[in-house]
């Protein structure tokens, strides 16, 4: 991997990510999570999560479901007042 790239991938232990775009209404990031491994996954009180995936299977996990979505599939969470 070149230097400039090193400095803007984030290895993670179940694949990578970087920030693809942001600016200061939107941020877009890009995840590539390797074959059969997993992560969490969180959202923000004041943020709306949107997942797009561009490839493969995925199995969402949540508290009271489990969703499995195939390739280009989308998904959102909204924002969730603070209380």
């Amino acid at each position: 991997m070149n230097d400039i790239l090193s400095e803007v991938i984030v290895k993670k232990p179940w694949g990578y990510e970087y920030l693809c775009y942001e600016n200061e209404d939107v941020a877009v990031w890009f995840l590539h999570i390797d074959y059969n491994q997993k992560t969490s996954m969180h959202c923000h009180s004041e943020k709306t999560t949107g997942l797009l995936l561009l490839d493969g299977i995925a199995k969402l996990n949540f508290l009271a479901d489990v969703l499995e979505s195939g390739n280009n599939s989308k998904r959102a969470s909204p924002a969730s007042p603070v209380t």
